[in-house]
């Protein structure tokens, strides 16, 4: 994987991919408060990727996918989030009740 690297962390053994700091692939989205989502594209290669909620909102909503559909809307509360976005589609939507910046950092 790119921007990986194999790391063993787990007492029992497990092995998991780490993603290297890159500024690179880091991204600030401005997501304007409301109902209509600002869409992020990931890269082609992109497997893992980092979220950061801003501690200014309470909650945004990640829905990936070509077509938005509000209603399989994920909830992020403010904090940092791992996630494996191996395959399938390459497009983030982004919802939030008020503006707000979303960080996204992709392997």
């Amino acid at each position: 994987m790119t921007n990986t690297i194999d790391t063993s962390v787990s007492t029992s053994g497990d092995a998991f991919q780490a993603m290297l700091l890159d500024s690179e692939r880091v991204f600030q989205i401005f997501v304007a408060g409301g109902d209509v989502p600002t869409v992020h594209t990931l890269l082609p290669e992109t497997t893992l990727i980092m979220v950061a909620v801003s501690a200014d909102v309470s909650s945004v909503g990640i829905f990936r996918g070509e077509e938005f559909d509000g209603s399989k809307t994920f909830p992020f509360t403010p904090s940092y989030f791992p996630l494996n976005v191996p395959g399938g589609a390459r497009i983030l939507h982004i919802v939030a009740p008020t503006d707000t910046v979303v960080v996204i950092q992709e392997n």
